[in-house]
């Protein structure tokens, strides 16, 4: 299981792209899913996540440097067509705007 920190409101949960227990965020943007997984274990250890997640509820906003933004969101991106369906089926905003956006390029001019 991945543990995450709510991007929102600071929140220690389970899963970066799952609701936030507490203040019910989900990413609607390929920015807030960058965002969100970047507030995770696989970038920062337990002690980093508690000081990330008491900056965000003392008020303090998020920033990822442009260079990591950007890696990030090219690997949402890059994630197989069947993991963006399901999860847009799951209700999951932010891939049923990558789901359709990929169909729009999809379609032959």
């Amino acid at each position: 299981m991945t543990t995450a920190v709510c991007f929102k409101c600071g929140a220690m949960k389970i899963g970066a792209f799952t609701p936030c227990k507490k203040c019910q965020a989900v990413p609607r943007t390929v920015d807030d899913l960058a965002t969100a997984m970047a507030l995770t274990d696989h970038y920062f250890n337990e002690e980093n996540l508690k000081r990330i997640s008491r900056d965000i509820k003392s008020g303090k906003p998020v920033s990822l440097d442009a260079e990591s933004k950007a890696r990030l969101v090219e690997s949402i991106k890059a994630l197989p067509p069947d993991v963006i369906k399901d999860a847009a089926q799951a209700g999951m905003p932010a891939f049923a705007k990558m789901k359709k956006k990929r169909k729009t390029k999809d379609r032959p001019d």
